[in-house]
């Protein structure tokens, strides 16, 4: 703990963990778009380019004057977890053509089947 109360001597480390963790979420965040396709819902796509955009932001603070502070540390790392943590459902898929990413199916929004009905 002593390491939070010395933010301000440590403040190259600081920096260092903050672009540590933004890239690491913007590599997710890419990943994650390029499996999705055409029938992915668009609050699933928009999530992942807001997450994306803000890891971006968060990273180039430092450029504006902004300082890094432990509370944007311990936010990003939250979403760093959260992202890690339903890696599980992104996992990709073996089929007989190879290995495909695909999202999971609670993302997807596949289209109706056309059927006449009675």
């Amino acid at each position: 703990m002593d390491f939070l109360m010395h933010l301000e001597t440590n403040q190259p480390l600081v920096l260092c963990l903050n672009a540590l963790l933004c890239l690491t979420i913007m590599g997710i965040c890419v990943c994650r778009l390029n499996a999705m396709d055409r029938y992915v819902l668009l609050r699933v796509r928009f999530e992942y380019v807001f997450c994306m955009t803000a890891g971006f932001v968060s990273m180039a603070r430092p450029w504006w004057g902004e300082n890094v502070g432990w509370a944007s540390l311990m936010l990003e790392t939250a979403i760093l977890i959260i992202f890690l943590s339903s890696s599980h459902a992104w996992r990709p898929v073996r089929t007989t053509a190879g290995v495909i990413d695909t999202p999971p199916e609670s993302a997807r929004t596949d289209l109706a089947p056309l059927e006449t009905t009675r």
